[in-house]
């Protein structure tokens, strides 16, 4: 039976997308509409039936997954006239056979946790009339019930692209309530439950970890695992998404499935109901010879090598440029793990019982992974100081003349030594017969090791105190007392390599977490209670080859970054960033930057479920205390910005005006001929003096309900409120900054101090959020007039909010001045002095500014708010095809974004603050899309699903998502900002196949047995596809010095020429039209859009091979091939949008190639 999956904790990351409510879904209500019409189509009959002599037979049958047998199914069969059940379960082999002592018309009904139910209708009369048989056969084929939420979670390809992006804190919204008498309402066990708006489970690696999710309420707690209802849902998801992805066929996801089952539950399906099956009571399981006291578990090894895949595609290659080569470097993939579940042994001390059990699961992670990079570097002329090469002239500094043969060695300004000694960290061209571009490769590979290990332990009490019973809610008899106390134990500890394309110039990342949860439930009847403590912590560490050494290698070179304070601490060794502007557009030197941060979070949640009637009701609070301690945040090793202002031509520093007509003059100067005159135009740095200590408190609370209002009518209802407390920093080192309403006057505030504009200042420097109420509302409705009954209509609207940003905030304001060196320096402006006197030994340390701070945030910031809806309308049709469509909606508001309100086209408004960010929550986004969907439920071992999407997604601000903020271009025009949606994507086709070979018994072919009949049995092909088109880009320019004096970085667009198409031919060397977009004149804003040029699509295939033998009752091995880009389709996966690069409209790289993954598993 499937269920409304998630009450969420509210924790939408920047904006929500339109997630299908309808994808989780509930079956209450629609089961009893779907007996109610087979009583009306049996009605006729009944009389006849049971006024016949002759009475009783025998209904038989087998229950798989694909070719796997499924052990322990509950299988009921109801007489739709008297509503009289017969009940038992399916073998190891997944046989049933039940004796029925009445003729009459029956409903079968095939029901297994995660599985979708099954039903079939049956006549069972002794004399053979009405149609009727003395035995019947019913067959049943079953489908993961997670499986359909998956397909249609796939088809908000919108949503879908957000969502790795925008899960911080967000949880399930947990809606779980169960009724005894409710069957699937869809022929078949298609979607027909209630839907609710969700976030929860979309989420991904790139996922923000200082919002720490922690369950709403656990839900229903199993008796063997301590795992709840949600987590159930969350690991069988997991196991299936994993398989999906690795083109898994139906069999082998529920394999998958089942494995889980049987890891979390003593074995496959054990525990989950007794002697008569899922709600039945008592026995020991649907398992002949299944001893629940003894160990089961499996091993597993996944695994990969480099050779066996197909080699990269090199971008260069395929354009022809001169050196250029496809090269593959060497790699491989190693994951491996072992599970065991039983009951603890201790021989004379402790015996074996089914009151608790003992989970341990160990799974360890090898790979080397492979890593190509390209890029451009000075020759060995230029890096002598020789630009004789070079189109654009070279100015002298000193005196404003050209450089004579542009030859540095002929200028009046010496060759910088500070410069000269970082060269060493700059390599020289390793690329033969190369040209201009990309005369630098590094070929390496890259190490990612993890081993993560979990212990649990479950201790049943009560009358219901055995495996099993504690996992289903009593709904009958007299009331009984089950308790239950558990403990969960958990490790990870990860490691891998920071490459960079200059090796020295690289790292490593590590990382270690702790967890510790004891639970306690009680139950009584129709009331339990769920209460748990959680402690959790984790460490990680990022640091590059210096850190921490012998050495400063910037204080070697005699370079000055930020003060001797920051630079004598061996955390912050390094090489400081080095960008080169001007038409070469050389590849920038970037140190991997050291981090060292400590997470926290002690919790404590508590629940109460009761089930009155028709109702089934849940409230819960959460209390969490979050610690977040760190140091490292933004850019302690600092940054010079080289863009060539130095040896361009003083004309081009003419400003023009009413009285003054400035010449044109041709493009001169060079990025790193600036640098190695050491004559740097931007210099900046923000490294903290002291560890922060920052701390959190976080409070909701929820009530929820849902309702069978109408036999074909289900509601689902609920209100949480949620308080995320502002980060307030252990020892008050935050700052904020104080303005006025135009920002031309600004001032540092620290906690509790009163602003001159803004009056006092809380202690985290930001005003909390008191007005986080979220409602959800869902409904599912079946219409009862005949020519519907295959119908269902599904609905929800719910609000979610971004909780994960104060920790954002947080963390930048307590990296500010006082408590960290924080400068962000221009030449020529606010005391630094300019050209010849601005330089890499005395960028830092000049400033006048009053306020040196880069980073601000409102008062009054919102946690951004999005409200989504959707409505879903189903069919089913014949041959088993199941149709959707839907449409999806979003809105949000208080959405995040960064501005820049002391900056100009090409200076600075206030000299009395440098450059800085600063948060805001005045965001907004628009989303819509429409959905067809249409899947054949396997039959004759083929099955087929696919899902068409074409939507719009619309917002103003580039953070949206979660991705790398960019800075709004015009603080004084935001509505300017509004474009496509970075993640938008407008038309997308995906689906999925399976296809299982018709050989063995069975079977179409070789079925009489025999040496091929067994080998070939039990083969699948499958896959799955998705064809896209592309995401959007931004066009801007990079490193001009016009932007430079700006203070910002990478944010100001170009102007578009309105008159000039954007498509472009769609090739390598021209996706778009690069001629759609020119410079915009000294001191303007470009006039292109964000987001306004279409990337490329995606086109990929992926195939899978697999096989499940079976070596006994409880023992199976499975084997799968995949070949990820099974048709190594090439798929470029990024364009140049920077107007000033020598390749802006070219594609710059691409996806991976075929790439072969195997697969062994052994259960026991």
């Amino acid at each position: 039976m499937r269920r409304l999956n998630g009450w969420s904790v509210a924790g939408l990351v920047m904006l929500a997308v339109p997630l299908l409510a309808g994808n989780w879904i509930c079956a209450w209500g629609q089961g009893g509409a779907a007996v109610q019409a087979v009583v009306s189509q049996a009605s006729a009959g009944q009389a006849g039936v049971t006024a016949s002599a002759a009475t009783g037979g025998v209904i038989r049958g087998t229950v798989k997954a694909g070719a796997v047998p499924l052990p322990g199914v509950a299988v009921t069969a109801t007489n739709t006239l008297t509503g009289k059940k017969y009940a038992t379960t399916t073998d190891i082999d997944g046989a049933f056979a039940m004796t029925i002592p009445r003729n009459g018309r029956y409903v079968v009904k095939a029901a297994l946790a995660a599985f979708a139910t099954e039903t079939k209708e049956v006549v069972v009369d002794s004399a053979g009339l009405h149609d009727g048989k003395a035995d019947q056969v019913a067959e049943f084929g079953m489908q993961l019930a997670s499986r359909v939420a998956e397909e249609e979670a796939q088809q908000a390809g919108t949503a879908s692209a957000l969502a790795g992006l925008m899960q911080r804190g967000t949880q399930a919204l947990s809606l779980s309530g169960e009724s005894a008498d409710l069957s699937d309402a869809s022929a078949g066990g298609g979607n027909s439950g209630v839907q609710m708006p969700t976030l929860a489970g979309l989420g991904g690696a790139d996922t923000a970890t200082e919002s720490v999710a922690v369950s709403g309420q656990m839900g229903e707690t199993n008796g063997l695992a301590n795992l709840s209802e949600d987590e159930i849902r969350d690991r069988i998801q997991n196991a299936m998404e994993q398989a999906r992805r690795q083109g898994g066929a139906m069999g082998d996801i529920s394999n998958a499935v089942v494995g889980i089952l049987g890891g979390m539950m003593g074995g496959p399906g054990g525990g989950m109901g007794g002697g008569r099956g899922f709600r039945g009571g008592g026995g020991r399981g649907g398992f002949r010879r299944f001893d629940l006291t003894q160990p089961h578990g499996a091993i597993f090894y996944e695994g990969g090598n480099g050779a066996l895949n197909a080699a990269p595609f090199s971008v260069a290659a395929a354009l022809g440029e001169p050196g250029a080569q496809v090269v593959k470097p060497s790699s491989m993939s190693n994951r491996f793990g072992v599970s065991f579940v039983g009951s603890p042994f201790i021989p004379g001390l402790l015996k074996a019982s089914t009151k608790q059990f003992v989970f341990f699961n160990l799974t360890g992670q090898r790979n080397i992974n492979p890593e190509i990079f390209n890029g451009t570097v000075p020759t060995l002329a230029e890096r002598s100081g020789d630009f004789s090469a070079l189109a654009q002239t070279l100015y002298d500094p000193t005196t404003g003349l050209p450089i004579p043969g542009n030859n540095l060695m002929n200028a009046q300004t010496p060759l910088s030594p500070q410069a000269l000694a970082l060269l060493n960290f700059y390599p020289a061209p390793n690329v033969s017969n190369a040209g201009a571009l990309n005369n630098y490769q590094t070929v390496t590979n890259a190490g990612s090791n993890a081993t993560r290990a979990a212990l649990r332990f479950v201790r049943n009490f009560g009358q219901n105190s055995g495996i099993g019973r504690g996992f289903r809610r009593q709904s009958s008899g007299p009331a009984t007392l089950s308790q239950n106390l558990n403990f969960n134990g958990s490790y990870a500890h990860t490691a891998s390599d920071a490459r960079n394309i200059f090796l020295p110039l690289g790292g490593k990342i590590e990382s270690t977490g702790y967890g510790i949860t004891v639970g306690y439930m009680i139950g009584y009847g129709r009331f339990r209670n769920n209460a748990s403590i959680n402690w959790n912590r984790s460490h990680a560490t990022t640091v590059n080859y210096f850190t921490n050494g012998a050495t400063n290698p910037t204080v070697d070179a005699g370079v000055l970054v930020g003060d001797e304070t920051i630079q004598s601490n061996p955390f912050y060794y390094g090489v400081p960033s080095l960008s080169f502007g001007g038409a070469t557009a050389f590849t920038g030197l970037s140190n991997t930057s050291p981090n060292d941060a400590i997470n926290q979070t002690i919790s404590f949640s508590d629940f109460v479920a009761y089930r009155h009637g028709k109702h089934n009701m849940r409230f819960g609070v959460d209390i969490r205390r979050v610690h977040a301690d760190s140091i490292g945040t933004g850019s302690p090793l600092g940054s010079f910005s080289f863009t060539g202002y130095a040896t361009e031509d003083p004309a081009a520093n003419c400003t023009a005006s009413a009285t003054v007509t400035c010449p044109v003059v041709p493009a001169s100067g060079s990025g790193f001929a600036d640098f190695l005159l050491g004559l740097p135009q931007r210099a900046s740095v923000q490294a903290g003096l002291n560890k922060t200590y920052l701390r959190e408190n976080v409070y909701d609370g929820y009530a929820q309900d849902d309702w069978r209002a109408l036999p074909n009518l289900t509601l689902n209802y609920g209100l949480r409120y949620e308080y995320f407390a502002p980060y307030v920093e252990k020892n008050n080192r935050l700052v904020n900054l104080d303005h006025n309403a135009n920002f031309t006057a600004v001032e540092a505030v620290l906690p509790g101090q009163v602003g001159t504009y803004s009056g006092k200042f809380p202690q985290s420097l930001v005003n909390p959020d008191r007005s986080m109420f979220a409602p959800r509302l869902g409904f599912a409705y079946r219409p009862k007039l005949k020519y519907f009954r295959a119908l269902v209509i599904r609905g929800g609207y719910g609000i979610n909010y971004n909780t994960g940003q104060y920790a954002t905030i947080a963390k930048q304001l307590a990296n500010q001045q006082p408590f960290a060196v924080t400068q962000t320096n221009l030449a020529g402006q606010q005391g630094c002095g300019t050209r010849t006197a601005f330089t890499l030994a005395g960028a830092f340390n000049c400033s006048t500014a009053a306020v040196q701070s880069n980073y601000s945030a409102n008062l009054n910031y919102r946690l951004g708010r999005v409200q989504i809806w959707d409505l879903d309308i189903q069919r089913t049709l014949p041959l088993g095809i199941v149709a959707n469509i839907g449409y999806d909606g979003s809105k949000g508001s208080d959405l995040d974004m960064v501005r820049a309100p002391n900056r100009t086209a090409d200076g600075l408004l206030n000299n009395g603050a440098q450059p800085f960010d600063y948060e805001d929550s005045l965001g907004y986004s628009r989303f819509e899309a429409l959905r067809v969907n249409a899947r054949k439920r396997l039959q004759k071992g083929i099955a087929l699903g696919a899902t068409y999407q074409y939507g719009h997604s619309i917002d103003n601000a580039s953070s949206i998502g979660g991705a790398a903020q960019t800075v709004a271009q015009n603080d004084q025009d935001l509505k300017a900002e509004e474009g496509n949606s970075s993640f938008d994507i407008r038309q997308e086709v995906k689906g999925n196949w399976v296809f299982e070979l018709p050989f063995g018994p069975n079977r179409a072919l070789l079925s009489k047995g025999g040496f091929w009949s067994k080998a070939l049995d039990g083969f699948s092909v499958s896959g799955d596809f998705t064809f896209a088109t592309g995401t959007y880009y931004t066009p801007n320019y990079q490193l001009t010095v016009q932007e430079t004096a700006s203070g910002s970085s990478d944010s100001l667009r170009p102007n578009r020429n309105f008159g000039t198409p954007i498509g472009g031919e769609r090739r390598l060397g021209d996706w778009f039209n690069a001629a759609a977009f020119s410079a915009p004149a000294a001191g303007e804003f470009g006039t292109a859009s964000r987001n306004s040029i279409e990337g490329p699509g995606t086109k990929v295939v992926d195939v899978s091979l697999s096989r499940t033998v079976q070596l006994g009752e409880t023992r199976s091995f499975e084997a799968r091939v995949t070949a990820a880009n099974a048709l190594n389709m090439v798929q470029y996966s990024g364009i140049n949008t920077t107007l000033n690069s020598p390749t802006f409209g070219q594609v710059t790289g691409a996806a991976a190639m075929r790439t072969l993954t195997v697969i062994a598993r052994y259960r026991f």
